[in-house]
């Protein structure tokens, strides 16, 4: 079902800027944006609108951009298997579970407690198996 006249003025408003202050019809606009990329037809002004706001040569013409952005939180490229992998690798060639920790953090940019708490949760399957099992404890992707 493609949108209506009226809803596709609420997603040019929205590409204009014109909800910026209101959070609620924002995202019901964002919404019906997401309806039309599912299932379409997008009209030809929304798309050019779309191409103008990601293109770097029109960024003097227009207040606003597309962008893709991360939600915050810790990068999820570090996983814990990876964190734990690192402690664990140091242990085995000799050292102590505290420079285990110090690797991990140097090494993959964790906290301390987020390097222990990998370690304690993984620990007992790379005892088990990692001999056996040598991507189990591959510390880069």
């Amino acid at each position: 079902m493609a949108v209506s006249d009226q809803e596709l003025d609420i997603i040019v408003d929205l590409l204009e800027g014109i909800y910026d202050d209101d959070p609620v019809e924002e995202d019901e606009a964002w919404g019906l944006l997401a309806k039309m990329f599912r299932e379409g037809p997008m009209p030809l002004s929304v798309r050019v609108m779309l191409a103008n706001m990601s293109d770097p040569d029109m960024r003097d013409t227009f207040k606003r951009r597309l962008t893709f952005k991360r939600e915050p939180g810790r990068d999820k490229s570090v996983n814990e298997r990876q964190v734990a992998a690192v402690v664990w690798h140091r242990i085995r060639a000799g050292g102590t579970k505290d420079a285990g920790y110090q690797e991990a953090i140097v090494k993959l940019g964790v906290s301390l407690s987020t390097a222990e708490k990998a370690f304690a949760k993984w620990e007992d399957e790379f005892e088990k198996s990692a001999s056996k099992l040598k991507g189990l404890t591959r510390t880069s992707e």
